[in-house]
């Protein structure tokens, strides 16, 4: 992908993460407080699936 037809599909900082060398790229801490705040994890996903259709859910032991 060139960077030119990247910008044309992705906005700019994305085609800069993707044509980046770095191996890790850090999140700021602003974001990681949105995800934590509104994004699921499968489990309590899986929880909340169950319990509105009355099944229990199968949890793994760590």
């Amino acid at each position: 992908m060139t960077r030119k037809f990247g910008e044309r599909i992705r906005s700019k900082a994305m085609v800069a993460q993707e044509l980046s060398a770095e191996q890790w790229i850090t999140i700021p801490q602003p974001i990681i407080d949105v995800y934590a705040m509104s994004r699921p994890t499968p489990l309590i996903r899986a929880v909340a699936h169950s319990a509105g259709i009355g099944r229990e859910v199968a949890t793994c032991a760590p």
